[in-house]
């Protein structure tokens, strides 16, 4: 992915950030990009992501996410439109049900839904009435 290195995934939450939300090296709109499709620009959102890399300090971290997490979910125009949480790391139960949660006895962890046995999950989400 040019210069934002490794494709995101679940086990790279500052690639993500940066892969979504990062406006530095971003090609002007006309021309193709490999990050950032949505050519998103906020100042603070580059600072935040900068910062992250470059700290260990855990309480700071914390802090640093959480200020990010809040940019994104105001600022991104982005929806997932179907339940992949090794994607989106979000479910709507306010307008979907029958999720798998531990102790529900279908012995499908919620990450798995979308893989192998666990598309089993995707037959008992319904719209919510």
């Amino acid at each position: 992915m040019d210069s934002v290195g490794g494709g995101p995934g679940i086990s790279q939450p500052w690639s993500r950030a940066r892969a979504i939300m990062s406006s530095v090296g971003v090609q002007p709109i006309g021309t193709t990009t490999f990050y950032n499709y949505g050519r998103y620009k906020n100042d603070n959102a580059d600072q935040l992501i900068a910062q992250i890399a470059l700290t260990d300090d855990k309480t700071q971290l914390k802090d640093l996410w959480t200020q990010l997490n809040k940019l994104y979910l105001t600022d991104i125009p982005t929806v997932p439109l179907m339940y992949r949480p090794g994607e989106f790391y979000a479910v709507n139960s306010s307008v979907w049900q029958g999720f798998p949660v531990q102790g529900d006895g279908t012995n499908i962890p919620p990450q798995i839904c979308i893989d192998g046995s666990g598309i089993k999950a995707l037959y008992n989400i319904t719209a919510k009435k």
